[in-house]
């Protein structure tokens, strides 16, 4: 059990399955749960060391992933189910919820138009945050404020996402398919006629 535990398997599900094909569980016949891998791990001493290295496996690509539990499990080769059953085994939830905290706060954080433009073409990521909605309104908010501030000098909509992105430092495409996305074409062009009018 020390050699199988020693570090061949990153996590106490790969070890599962390693194991699973040479022995089964409590009961004939039925397979081999992780609940049983544990329960050895813990009787021989080694569920320690293993927790240690899951936990910075697992905080590590949280933090590689920015926060992004679909990520984490990809990269760590487990299920989202094996993701939350480990977080909640290791008792790291206030850790891994704080790593995606400050992935949300960044997202959502007005700095950078161009950086929040290019996220919004990650709709998994953001739901996977939770923050889908409150993404597109925190954005639609600021790109109405923004091309608002441009709408007087501009004879057109090219003319407006153009002095806008040079303003902004970001892509003129990159703000048309936002104000596309976002579904803010014709407010933006009824803006355009009114500032005409004046």
């Amino acid at each position: 059990m020390r050699d199988v535990a020693a570090g061949q398997h990153p996590d106490r599900f790969a070890l599962t399955r390693a194991l699973g094909e040479a022995f089964c569980g409590r009961r004939e016949g039925q397979p081999l749960r992780t609940e049983d891998v544990e329960r050895a791990l813990a009787h021989h001493g080694l569920l320690e060391d293993l927790a240690k290295r899951e936990r910075e496996a697992v905080l590590g690509a949280y933090a590689e992933h920015r926060g992004a539990t679909g990520r984490v499990a990809w990269a760590l080769g487990l299920t989202l189910p094996e993701v939350h059953r480990l977080v909640r085994a290791l008792g790291i939830f206030r850790e891994v919820e704080d790593i995606r905290e400050r992935y949300r706060r960044e997202a959502l954080s007005g700095k950078h138009l161009g950086q929040r433009l290019d996220l919004l073409g990650r709709g998994k990521y953001l739901a996977d945050l939770g923050i889908r909605r409150r993404f597109d309104e925190a954005l639609r908010t600021d790109l109405r404020r923004v091309l608002s501030q441009h709408a007087a000098g501009a004879k057109d909509m090219e003319e407006l996402l153009t002095q806008a992105a040079r303003s902004e430092g970001t892509q003129a495409e990159l703000l048309q398919r936002a104000v596309e996305k976002l579904e803010l074409t014709g407010e933006l062009q009824q803006l355009l006629v009114q500032t005409e009018r004046r």
